[in-house]
């Protein structure tokens, strides 16, 4: 009796907790996100040496492997870990090195280029909105030139304002300066606690394994093990494709631009790729202000941009993302487009990135349990021929393995 107490006990304290916990968060939501905020710029410094470790792990291991061999007959252990954390960063330094080398000047002379050149390329698009208006029998011209005259006489009341606005604008400098020091900071020190991640990676699993199997009995370790390797896993595939399919993209749509002359392709190439590693959206996102450069350059030429970049979409989607992503994220679009809105909304850009694979992983222990909720009704499967197929779960490639071992 007393054991079915304690389980009525904590099956009501779990049913009181399940429905007051969204109460709470619902009602006190801006207390939450803000102590939420908080957290994660004191924790910044291991968010940024988790995240480099965690992308930075798949290249370590190839190469660990490969000096691994070549060290297979000595007895130095360290060493070869030691000898791949030099050369995977070495990597990581020299990639970013060719990026600096190859792409950022040419981005920062297309900038300059683009400003210097920007009246030319409004008064090219007043000339176009005209050209529209004259057509259709529309007087725009007079509004215009009125709005024009009005900017030029209101010269003192704009002195005026930016004298008000001095002293809000130097602390903002100074706020800016001192955010940009903690930035350095923090990703130095990220970058120390990247390289004891990559170092004491297996002393670190096997201490999280000795955790698990203290705290829970074994049906439970199992189940946990087995959430956490799917959840890595995911995690690192979705991370090192999306990182990989942005690069192609920019790539892609840089050669692409060149072949049809497009002014500014580095510049909007690059746009273009940062803004890919976004699911869904940034597509979207990246398209907009690339789109409004070229309608200042040349407004002909937008509508054939568009058109290209509608085609490049499909490709990638198509061709490049089922091959580079693969199947570890295997959620339908309506649920990564729900999961982007969701995510986006709360968190932002961080949210919409790290949406797709949680809700992926939602989604698949989710469709699990409903299989097995079905397999014993035959009422629901009489007169099927056969049972839907099962996707496998992410294959474990170096995100992770909580699974016990005979030997640690």
């Amino acid at each position: 009796i007393l054991h079915m107490d304690k389980r009525l006990f904590k099956t009501i304290v779990l049913a009181v907790l399940v429905c007051l916990i969204p109460v709470v968060v619902v009602w006190k939501f801006d207390e939450i996100r803000t102590v939420f905020s908080f957290v994660l710029m004191v924790i910044r410094p291991l968010i940024i040496g988790g995240a480099s470790a965690f992308i930075l792990n798949r290249p370590f291991n190839a190469i660990h492997r490969g000096v691994g061999f070549l060290f297979r007959r000595t007895k130095l252990v360290k060493l070869p870990y030691i000898i791949s954390i030099v050369l995977v960063y070495l990597l990581f330094l020299g990639i970013l090195t060719g990026i600096v080398v190859a792409i950022i000047p040419e981005f920062i002379e297309n900038i300059k280029m683009f400003v210097g050149n920007f009246d030319d390329y409004y008064n090219n698009l007043v000339d176009f909105i005209n050209n529209l208006a004259a057509k259709y029998n529309i007087n725009i011209s007079e509004e215009i030139e009125r709005y024009q005259l009005a900017e030029r006489l209101d010269i003192s009341g704009k002195l005026s304002e930016f004298a008000e606005m001095l002293p809000s604008l130097l602390w903002s400098m100074v706020d800016t300066t001192r955010s940009i020091i903690g930035v350095v900071t923090d990703l130095a020190i990220g970058v120390v606690i990247s390289v004891y991640l990559l170092a004491e990676k297996r002393k670190y699993k096997a201490q999280s394994k000795r955790l698990l199997a203290a705290m829970m009995s074994e049906k439970r370790y199992h189940q946990v093990a087995g959430v956490l390797r799917t959840i890595l896993n995911t995690f690192a595939n979705f991370v090192n494709g999306q990182l990989i399919e942005a690069c192609i993209l920019g790539i892609l749509c840089f050669i692409g631009m060149s072949i049809f002359g497009f002014k500014y392709a580095v510049l909007i190439s690059v746009i273009m790729a940062v803004t890919n590693v976004i699911p869904i959206v940034g597509p979207i996102l990246g398209t907009i202000p690339a789109a409004l450069i070229l309608l200042l350059v040349k407004p002909q030429s937008v509508l054939w941009f568009i058109l290209f970049i509608i085609l490049l979409q499909q490709f990638e989607s198509n061709v490049i993302y089922p091959r580079v992503v693969g199947s570890s994220v295997g959620l339908p679009a309506f649920w990564v487009l729900l999961s982007i809105t969701i995510g986006g909304g709360l968190f932002g850009v961080l949210g919409m990135v790290a949406a797709v694979p949680t809700a992926s992983v939602i989604y698949y222990y989710g469709r699990d349990a409903v299989a097995k909720k079905l397999k014993n009704k035959k009422w629901f499967s009489r007169g099927k021929k056969q049972k839907p197929e099962q996707e496998e779960p992410p294959q474990d490639t170096g995100g992770g393995n909580f699974a016990p071992q005979q030997q640690e």
